[in-house]
């Protein structure tokens, strides 16, 4: 074995025994012993030893049958090790008894380490640790690290009221940057607009945390009707004393995300006053522009605008200006501008980036041939990216070769297999070619994943 790769296989078992140590170290660590059984399991895993990870991830089970730590490690790794259904249900059986069981000295280090370390894809072991904190009742409840790591867990399963209340509580007692922001982010992901302005409005006169929430302010005044107000913040955001803050945001974007939001609130006048506003003062701003143009122009305004911007587009030369440009009008939905720019770049200067947005304009454009074209080059750039297999089927799909598009849609899924989209239509495409058989188990896999059974 290669010298380079052990050492490498030692460091990374050395790091995820540190981590784990730290994750548990608020009160009572594993023995030693244990600790060291599982570190070897880990190194027999990074290197592909998968018969002797289990053995000892087994071993430091059987021999420490009180500790959660080994139980955790070996189911969080149930698919590499193959265990039988059986077994991960004993497993499970034999982790919830200890969570529930009030008596069993659990800590806050082990809590978070078995939702933020382990339990990302396991929503029974997420259940099983909230209902072990909800057992022991308060003050274990209360700690800062039990708090965290519940909001997580009822976050990932889409329990997301309920984390958001945990985070009230947290914010009590610790009202910290991150965890305010973790709270105003799930108030916006739930449009509950009131809810974030409030809670904006209780730390804006944090002199470290309320100018990080200006901008988001200004955009929440807009949502809830407050225009007066939006307008007066807007103003003195340009005072000297946000020169930070505004050279990484940049006073335009904030004029923007007013903009918008104004926009959604129906406020259409005072909207094309802030959009001819910001043009005036960038009249390059594309978006802008495009904005102008398309919503608060007259026909003849448009016709003028769009002949200016075909005058300007057609002495641009350069490839990075082409390129930019071109992700520009494709992000702006442009994609007849999008592709006439993109298809100016020669294919020998071409990168994995032009090629997959030339061929996602042709994609949006139906020329479906250019489409598959562009994307198998940007597959031979970078063939770890899923978008680029999928739209690849989907172009091959559409052109009724349904041979190629399979085993593009299969890999795809390999590198992105929550893709529900690909599933259906990778079943449509085998039943198009009178595979039956791929093509139930493509579509089972669709409703499983749909959550239809």
């Amino acid at each position: 074995m290669d010298g380079r790769r052990t050492k490498r296989s030692w460091t990374v078992g050395l790091l995820a025994t540190v981590a784990c140590v730290s994750a548990l170290a608020a009160s009572r660590l594993p023995p030693p012993e244990c600790l060291r059984i599982l570190r070897e399991a880990r190194i027999a895993q990074e290197v592909g030893d998968a018969e002797g990870a289990f053995d000892l991830f087994t071993r430091a089970v059987d021999e420490y049958p009180e500790e959660i730590l080994p139980v955790q490690e070996l189911l969080s790794r149930r698919a590499f090790l193959r265990l039988t259904p059986e077994r991960v249900a004993e497993l499970r059986a034999s982790l919830a008894g200890r969570l529930n069981d009030p008596s069993y000295a659990l800590n806050a280090g082990s809590v978070h380490y078995l939702v933020t370390a382990a339990g990302t894809d396991d929503p029974e072991l997420l259940e099983a640790v909230l209902a072990g904190v909800a057992v022991r009742g308060e003050p274990f409840a209360s700690d800062p690290t039990v708090l965290r790591a519940t909001a997580t867990a009822q976050g990932r399963l889409d329990r997301h009221g309920e984390s958001r209340a945990t985070l009230e509580r947290l914010m009590a007692v610790e009202p910290s940057y991150a965890v305010v922001h973790r709270a105003l982010r799930l108030d916006l992901d739930l449009e509950r607009w009131e809810d974030a302005l409030a809670l904006i409005e209780r730390h804006l006169g944090d002199p470290e945390l309320g100018p990080t929430l200006r901008p988001f302010y200004l955009e929440l005044l807009a949502r809830t009707g407050r225009r007066e107000e939006m307008l007066k913040e807007l103003g003195r955001m340009r005072s000297p004393a946000y020169s930070t803050l505004l050279s990484s945001i940049g006073y335009l974007q904030l004029m923007k995300r007013a903009a918008w939001s104004l926009y959604d609130s129906g406020e259409r006048e005072e909207v094309e006053r802030i959009w001819r506003l910001i043009l005036e003062q960038d009249p390059d701003d594309l978006e802008a522009r495009q904005v102008v143009a398309h919503l608060f122009s007259s026909q003849e305004e448009r016709a003028a605008h769009l002949a200016e911007v075909d005058r300007e587009l057609a002495e641009v030369v350069g490839t990075d200006e082409l390129l930019d440009l071109g992700t520009e009008f494709l992000a702006a939905g442009d994609d007849g501008r999008a592709y006439e720019l993109l298809a100016r770049i020669p294919s020998g200067y071409r990168s994995e980036a032009a090629w997959f947005n030339l061929a996602l304009a042709a994609l949006h454009l139906e020329r479906w041939e250019e489409a598959a074209e562009g994307f198998r080059e940007a597959i031979s750039r970078n063939p770890e990216r899923p978008q680029s297999h999928h739209h690849l089927a989907t172009a091959l799909q559409a052109l009724d070769r349904c041979a190629e598009a399979v085993p593009a849609f299969e890999r795809g899924l390999e590198l992105e297999p929550d893709r529900l989209s690909s599933w259906y239509w990778l079943a449509k495409c085998h039943e198009a070619a009178g595979n039956a058989g791929a093509a139930a188990r493509a579509l089972a896999e669709y409703r499983r994943r749909k959550g239809d059974g």
